[in-house]
Protein backbone atom coordinates (compact mmCIF):
# COMPACT_ATOMS: atom_id res chain seq x y z
CA UNK A 1 0.00 0.00 0.00
CA UNK A 2 2.67 2.81 -1.32
CA UNK A 3 1.24 6.65 -1.32
CA UNK A 4 2.09 7.92 -4.87
CA UNK A 5 1.60 11.12 -6.71
CA UNK A 6 2.84 11.91 -10.49
CA UNK A 7 3.17 15.57 -11.06
CA UNK A 8 3.80 17.27 -14.26
CA UNK A 9 5.42 20.38 -14.18
CA UNK A 10 6.44 20.87 -17.75
CA UNK A 11 3.65 23.84 -17.96
CA UNK A 12 5.05 25.49 -15.01
CA UNK A 13 6.37 29.32 -15.21
CA UNK A 14 9.97 29.70 -14.89
CA UNK A 15 10.23 32.69 -12.74
CA UNK A 16 7.47 35.07 -11.32
CA UNK A 17 6.71 38.46 -12.63
CA UNK A 18 7.72 40.89 -9.39
CA UNK A 19 7.72 44.25 -11.16
CA UNK A 20 4.41 46.25 -10.99
CA UNK A 21 2.76 46.95 -14.16
CA UNK A 22 -0.07 48.73 -13.04
CA UNK A 23 -0.92 52.12 -11.92
CA UNK A 24 -3.04 53.69 -9.25
CA UNK A 25 -6.47 53.63 -10.85
CA UNK A 26 -8.24 56.42 -11.84
CA UNK A 27 -11.48 55.44 -9.27
CA UNK A 28 -8.91 54.97 -5.94
CA UNK A 29 -8.93 58.64 -5.29
CA UNK A 30 -12.93 59.43 -5.46
CA UNK A 31 -13.13 55.91 -3.41
CA UNK A 32 -10.59 57.50 -0.69
CA UNK A 33 -12.36 60.85 -0.44
CA UNK A 34 -15.88 59.10 -0.05
CA UNK A 35 -14.36 56.75 2.81
CA UNK A 36 -12.75 59.44 4.25
CA UNK A 37 -15.61 61.78 4.54
CA UNK A 38 -17.59 58.77 5.65
CA UNK A 39 -15.14 58.09 8.84
CA UNK A 40 -15.23 61.96 9.54
CA UNK A 41 -19.26 61.75 9.56
CA UNK A 42 -19.27 58.89 11.65
CA UNK A 43 -16.74 60.78 14.40
CA UNK A 44 -18.89 63.49 14.01
CA UNK A 45 -22.26 61.66 14.50
CA UNK A 46 -20.14 60.26 17.55
CA UNK A 47 -19.01 63.25 19.22
CA UNK A 48 -22.40 65.08 18.45
CA UNK A 49 -24.64 62.05 20.50
CA UNK A 50 -22.40 62.07 23.14
CA UNK A 51 -22.79 65.88 23.59
CA UNK A 52 -26.25 65.63 23.24
CA UNK A 53 -27.19 62.35 26.19
CA UNK A 54 -24.55 64.22 28.38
Amino acid sequence: MDNAASVDASEAPNSIDIEPTGSISAMSIPVTIIMLLVGLASIGITVFGRRRDA
